[in-house]
């Protein structure tokens, strides 16, 4: 099946490189960025990018849309290499650990203070409770919403409460909110929070 690839992806390929079994690309944006080429200039069969086992770390979202679709007539797949694990992943090692009191552990992680946020922490390849204060509430505190209001263009989130129920919390950026639907729940970094008229 290697064979059929039109493009290849490796750990150890380049991206200057013609994306060949021989010679692949280091990463899957690149070879996302040959294929839209091809589909750009018309599909005449099914197209393949397939994927060196291996973890490939990545900076920024990659995203697929209309531009990398296929047709009715050509498929467009990308696969791992049959018996090869790939792992694409946002993650970061995170390193400097400093024991503190009653087991509580602390590292200043890079990016932070920039702004790079993460919301799941793996230790020892098992998923870790993410640390809170404090770890547990006196009572629930779950809020039924008074209003909610989503942007036409889906980046802003305006949620209504009942002012007496919003603390003169000043940190509200290094907040966020949980709110739980019909069908989903939502995990959303808070940008501003209005006590007094009960807005976040």
């Amino acid at each position: 099946q290697g064979n059929e690839a039109d493009f290849c992806v490796a750990t150890d390929g380049g991206d200057a490189n013609p994306g060949t079994l021989e010679k692949p690309f280091a990463t899957v944006a690149k070879a996302q960025a040959a294929v839209r080429g091809r589909i750009a200039a018309g599909l005449g069969s099914d197209l393949t990018v397939l994927i060196r086992g291996g973890t490939y770390r990545i900076d920024e979202t990659l995203v697929f849309g209309p531009p990398d679709s296929g047709t009715d007539e050509h498929a467009v797949t990308y696969a791992a290499t049959p018996g090869e694990e790939v792992v694409i992943s946002g993650g970061r090692t995170i390193t400097g650990w400093k024991a503190g009191a009653d087991g509580v552990y602390s590292s200043e992680v890079p990016g932070v203070k920039e702004g790079w946020t993460f919301r799941h922490l793996y230790v020892n390849g098992r998923r870790a409770q993410r640390a809170r204060t404090p770890n547990r509430d006196a009572e629930s505190p779950c809020f039924t919403l008074t209003s909610a209001d989503l942007s036409e263009d889906l980046k802003r989130y305006t949620l209504g409460l009942a002012p007496a129920l919003l603390g003169n919390w000043q940190n509200a950026q290094e907040m966020e909110i949980m709110v739980a639907g019909n069908w989903a729940i939502n995990r959303l970094p808070i940008q501003s929070i209005d006590a007094s008229a009960g807005v976040v």
